[in-house]
């Protein structure tokens, strides 16, 4: 007979999901900004701009958590590998913001 005390299931990688809530949170932060600055035609207040360097800050951590899940055994690998491709894609798209900005 099926004693069922055998049964396990799959391990979940917990930073792999902060990871991509994070990530997440950048890109709503990212999308607000972007928009108020078009919609004020460049000149939007500096809570976006502080709302752009969270966003930053945000990805960052999410990367870390990304790069922390790959250490973890069991977890699937989808989430271990997409929160490390949402989190590079945001900081490089900050980074060029960053640079726009500058010059």
């Amino acid at each position: 007979m099926f004693d069922g005390s055998n049964y396990e299931e799959e391990k979940k990688s917990m930073d792999g999901l902060i990871s991509f809530v994070l990530a997440g949170l950048s890109y709503v932060f990212l999308t607000i900004s972007i928009v108020r600055g078009i919609v004020t035609e460049g000149a939007a207040d500096k809570i976006y701009g502080i709302m752009c360097i969270a966003g930053f800050f945000c990805c960052i951590s999410g990367f870390v958590f990304a790069v922390e899940s790959w250490k973890e055994e069991g977890g699937f690998m989808t989430a271990k590998r997409g929160g490390i491709i949402v989190n590079v894609f945001a900081i490089v798209v900050y980074t060029i913001l960053l640079i726009v900005g500058i010059f």
